[in-house]
C-alpha cells in the first residue's frame, strides 16, 4: 500500500495524470509521517475513510 504525500485524494477519473511526478510513500513511510500506524492506515483504507493509491502492476 502506498500513499501520496501532502496531497489531497483527486478523482479516479484524473488518476493517471496525477500520479507523473507525484512521490508515493510506502506505508511505513506514511504511517511515520502522519503519526499512525500501519494497522490504523490500513483500517481506515478498508473503511474509505483515507484512500491508498492502488499501484498499477502489469
Amino acid at each position: 500500500m502506498t500513499f501520496t504525500f501532502g496531497e489531497a485524494p483527486a478523482s479516479t477519473a484524473d488518476d493517471e495524470e496525477r500520479e507523473v511526478g507525484v512521490k508515493l510513500l510506502t506505508i511505513g513511510a506514511f504511517a511515520r509521517a502522519s503519526r499512525l500506524s500501519p494497522k490504523a492506515l490500513r483500517l481506515y483504507d478498508e473503511l474509505e475513510l483515507l484512500r491508498a493509491p492502488r499501484s498499477r502492476r502489469p
